[in-house]
């Protein structure tokens, strides 16, 4: 991508193959960043987009909330809905996050008015006389994974895909990764040619695929598809994020998957979708936040939008509907036993994100403004800077018991205290009181003024770092921080579990596994391919 991209802007310097090294390229961001500048500013937005999508590079406008509403493409998906409402009437809101091809997403009713089906639902709730909820019946038997028995096919790339088929993956399912040694998406299987790449890339590689399984196989070859196929047949999920004209050419849409196995649930995560204008954009999170308007409104009401944010937090979205999309598909497998298509499209799970900027759009017709750290509804709420190199803590009053609490602590004069005794003042008045509360913090670590403010009631917490949480004795008391010894690149610290269930806990079982690890496992114990049938394909470039 970074060549087509440097070829296109036909600038020599940018050509230079010492910036087809990415560690050269973050060291150089600056400068690279200016040339860039020169190039995409001789070209209209619409100029810029049709030029990347010829080169497969990605890309997608920034637009606000109201371009985003108005978009041509937004339009043409039907991805915002129309909601009946008894008190404002009927209005525009954000749309199903994705699509279900035999059981879809629908609004049944608008948000119910406060008490309305009080009389409709209190009688058929039964409450034992005690008030309690009946505990588990068996409290002394062993706790299972939920998902046990489901075989997930993950074709996934980058993170989104890849980390919502992890959530399977900890619950229970067999998730087999078909990967290639020959595409390794990013990860580099050469710790020689560069050692702090290698480890940069394999430990990322880690932490989105343990639990999981490899085969290496090339879908290329027409004999990659059909042992593809075999293992469909005999799986329940087919996860994949391809650019959606991809698997259709190789054989392998939903309508040929389903002829090998007609209960089949398969899940799409195009960027933009399989219809629309936009549909042929090529994307990262990064491209898919910016063009839902996310990236307008993830800032300081003074930020230029080159310095709004940037990172591919949609990612993370996407993750977690994919994970439910893909346990409400089965659930209505389990009760009909019928197989169904889903589309998460990415921008359309992002679009949940900004739910309320939408209706501010299209009910108040008030176009949303970025807020920094502040509160429309509360005040004093902000991040302060503390003592220390780059160190901050969030500090968030919603109610005047809080704001009186944290008056004292700053010690703030009482003349003042008076005249922000309201909510309406302290918003009005939300510079001035930021004032008093830097001064107070500016003197303290940041880890003080959390524990100050926590001692007194005051929500609060440290602004933290990768490494801060890394040694934060809450996460660890907890149990959060595990050890996982990989075969690449070693033993590593992770992130735990994020949801625990009382009666089927996920847990850590397997490591990430190296490209193709369990090539030969899965095809002899899954597909029963005997030892001579398996080094023929090897032989023909088929595991690889």
């Amino acid at each position: 991508q970074w060549r087509a991209f440097a070829d296109w802007t036909g600038d020599e310097l940018l050509m230079d193959a010492m910036f087809n090294d990415h560690a050269v390229r973050a060291e150089a961001v600056e400068f690279i960043d200016g040339r860039i500048t020169e190039f995409t500013q001789s070209m209209t937005v619409e100029e810029f987009l049709a030029g990347s999508i010829a080169r497969r590079i990605p890309a997608g406008p920034v637009n606000d909330i109201a371009s985003f509403v108005d978009h041509p493409h937004t339009k043409a998906r039907d991805a915002l809905v129309q909601i009946d409402d008894p008190v404002i009437g009927t209005y525009t809101a954000a749309g199903p996050p994705f699509r279900f091809s035999e059981s879809p997403w629908a609004v049944r009713r608008p948000a119910p008015l406060l008490g309305e089906h009080q009389v409709d639902v209190m009688p058929s709730v039964s409450v034992p006389s005690n008030g309690r909820i009946p505990s588990d019946p068996d409290p002394g038997g062993t706790p299972s994974l939920p998902l046990i028995g489901i075989r997930v096919i993950d074709l996934t790339k980058s993170w989104a895909g890849p980390f919502g088929a992890r959530y399977l993956a900890d619950f229970g399912a067999e998730v087999i990764r078909i990967e290639s040694i020959q595409f390794p998406e990013g990860r580099d299987l050469d710790p020689a040619r560069d050692p702090a790449n290698w480890l940069r890339s394999n430990a990322m590689y880690a932490e989105i695929n343990r639990n999981k399984l490899s085969v290496a196989l090339d879908l290329h070859l027409d004999e990659g598809r059909e042992t593809l196929k075999r293992l469909v047949a005999m799986s329940d999920v087919v996860l994949e994020n391809f650019h959606y004209a991809t698997l259709p050419r190789w054989g392998l849409s939903y309508d040929d998957l389903k002829r090998v196995n007609p209960r089949l649930v398969m899940l799409s995560a195009p960027g933009f979708g399989t219809a629309g204008p936009a549909k042929d954009y090529f994307a990262y999170g990064g491209c898919i936040g910016a063009f839902v308007g996310l990236a307008s409104l993830w800032g300081h009401p003074w930020s230029q939008q080159n310095e709004k944010a940037k990172q591919a937090y949609t990612d993370f979205v996407t993750a977690g509907h994919l994970a439910v999309a893909v346990m409400a598909a089965l659930h209505h497998r389990d009760a009909t036993g019928e197989g169904q298509y889903i589309e998460l499209t990415q921008i359309d799970a992002a679009a949940s994100m900004v739910g309320t900027a939408i209706l501010e759009q299209t009910i108040n017709r008030t176009a949303p403004s970025p807020l920094g750290n502040r509160s429309p509804g509360f005040a004093p709420q902000g991040v302060y800077g503390c003592r220390g190199d780059d160190a901050w803590c969030a500090i968030s009053c919603e109610t005047d018991e809080q704001w009186e609490r944290l008056a004292r602590l700053v010690g703030i004069p009482r003349e003042a205290l008076q005249r922000f005794s309201t909510t309406e003042a302290r918003i009005s008045g939300h510079d001035e009181i930021d004032r008093f509360i830097a001064d107070w913090t500016s003197q303290l670590t940041a880890h003080q003024v959390m524990y100050r403010c926590q001692k007194a009631g005051i929500p609060a917490a440290v602004v933290a770092s990768g490494e801060d949480l890394y040694h934060d004795p809450h996460l660890r008391s907890r149990g959060f921080v595990l050890e996982i010894e990989h075969p690449a690149p070693g033993r590593l610290e992770h992130a735990g579990m994020t949801i625990r269930l009382a009666k089927t806990p996920g847990t850590v079982r397997l490591p990430a596994p190296l490209t193709g690890e369990h090539t030969r496992e899965i095809l002899g114990r899954v597909l029963g391919m005997a030892d001579s049938e398996i080094d023929a394909l090897s032989r023909a470039g088929v595991l690889t």
